[in-house]
């Protein structure tokens, strides 16, 4: 059996889901030039590739990892034990890069995800203020998180880690990965919790 399995953007559907998540029957909708190519790149593999699968992932964290989640890590490690950032009403989803491999490779071995389009996730979606206590709790940290409206923590954020990592972190940005669990049997290996634990110890990857 032949198989491309080709790992894509969240973006090729958008910059935000709003009040429902995204899912595979959403229309996309690119912003920039980056995700019309993810998208253009969908299209080709679907088209033209032997056995092809589409994954979409939305930001990717762990060990070692870049990106607005290790900006939070490394801001809350060293942070006050007050913190205004308490905002409850977003939903994101992310996947740690353990989830993100085995989903992957789930793809690969099962016969049903042929021809398919799929969204993973850690398996939630979580508010600003649940991602802000599951790092404190993961380095072992105790903190008051303050409640704040979205405005207020927007612009905090913006002062600290700038405008896009604002954005990323307090707008909406949900998905419903429901079809690849339906589909393929797959369940995320870590939970929230473990994942978060692995991607706050310090040093390098030992995969890498």
């Amino acid at each position: 059996m032949r198989r491309f399995v080709f790992v894509s953007s969240l973006k090729a559907m958008g910059e935000e889901s709003g009040a429902q998540p995204l899912s595979e029957v959403d229309t996309p909708a690119p912003k920039d030039a980056y995700a019309e190519a993810k998208l253009a790149a969908e299209r080709m593999v679907l088209a033209t590739a032997p056995g092809p699968v589409v994954v979409r992932s939305p930001a990717i964290y762990g060990r070692a990892s870049g990106g607005n989640i290790r900006q939070m890590i490394e801001f809350l490690r060293r942070a006050p034990a007050v913190l205004p950032l308490g905002y409850g009403g977003n939903r994101r989803s992310f996947v740690h890069r353990d989830n993100l491999v085995s989903a992957l490779v789930r793809c690969v071995e099962a016969p049903e995800a042929s021809g398919c389009t799929f969204l993973v996730s850690d398996g939630e979606a979580i508010s600003t203020a649940t991602l802000v206590r599951r790092i404190l709790g993961a380095l072992g940290r105790r903190a008051l998180v303050l409640p704040v409206p979205g405005p207020v923590l927007s612009a905090l954020i913006a002062r600290r880690m700038g405008a896009e990592a604002a954005r990323r972190l307090v707008g909406s940005y949900a998905i419903d990965d429901r079809a690849i669990r339906a589909t393929l049997g797959w369940n995320p290996p870590l939970d929230g919790e473990r994942a978060m634990a692995d991607a706050v110890i310090p040093g390098p990857d030992p995969c890498l």
